[in-house]
């Protein structure tokens, strides 16, 4: 099981190139949206562009954070429930609606283009990210008023949650 101290260590360990390539893989992200909107790109170029600079930035920065096999599981795990998801939707509506992808998506695997996992990764891995970075590096449970342990989820549970507490009342020192 991946720990905070686990996490910490491995982001420290990091080989002092990887932040550099994060960050150049951050700006390949921003360029090649607005490249494909600027030059109006086939949606599939604008797809793999998009997909592409995602997926390594997800890879590298999760080998930096939990591992290479860590960030290869999170990637399985990701790509085979996106995969089975989308297939669904499109066979049954359920869970996202009714709906198809045209012919100018590319390769498919089943129903779904290839570029369609890449994205649920990169996005599903910064929400994660983003996440972990709010509520704080697993301090916290995710169920009910107990295992609301710090600060940051605290005050998310009060503030978007609606708890029945008012905020003065919960004890933000521990």
């Amino acid at each position: 099981m991946t720990t905070p101290t686990t996490i910490q260590k491995t982001a420290r360990n990091a080989p002092p190139w990887v932040s550099p390539l994060l960050w150049l893989l951050t700006a390949a992200s921003v360029l090649s949206h607005l490249t494909s909107m600027l030059l109006h790109l086939p949606q599939a170029t604008a797809g793999a562009m998009m997909a592409g600079s995602l997926m390594l930035f997800g890879l590298f920065h999760g080998a930096s954070t939990y591992g290479w096999r860590g960030i290869v599981f999170f990637i399985v795990v990701c790509l085979g429930v996106s995969n089975a998801f989308e297939n669904l939707s499109i066979l049954t509506g359920f869970p996202f609606g009714w709906y198809h992808y045209g012919d100018k998506m590319g390769p498919r695997l089943f129903l779904v283009p290839l570029l369609i996992g890449p994205l649920y990764f990169g996005v599903g891995y910064l929400s994660w990210t983003l996440a972990r970075a709010i509520l704080g590096d697993g301090r916290w449970q995710t169920c009910g008023p107990a295992g609301l342990r710090n600060s940051n989820s605290r005050k998310l549970h009060h503030g978007v949650l609606g708890s029945h507490h008012r905020p003065e009342d919960v004890d933000d020192h521990q």
